[in-house]
């Protein structure tokens, strides 16, 4: 869809987080943001094991088995599940 506004067209984007939130349904509301100086671009954030990389595992529906959190690890140079 053309935007006369901005001389663009339209655009959408997914962003994914990282995060141990299995649920296939929202328990909040989501909110569509048009950042400021970029017209008639939106963006939707949603917090899910589906962003997580691939070497941090989602085990019995719990990212990093349920017993660790994702994150990068510099000295290997990847990220990976950091137990706790």
């Amino acid at each position: 869809d053309w935007c006369a506004g901005s001389g663009t067209n339209r655009a959408f984007q997914i962003k994914f987080i990282c995060s141990n939130n299995i649920q296939r349904t929202p328990s909040t509301k989501q909110y569509i943001y048009e950042p400021i100086g970029d017209g008639c671009m939106y963006e939707l954030e949603l917090q899910t094991t589906k962003g997580c990389p691939t070497q941090c595992l989602t085990v019995n529906g719990e990212l990093c088995s349920g017993h660790g959190t994702c994150d990068y690890d510099w000295q290997r140079g990847q990220p990976k599940c950091f137990c706790y």
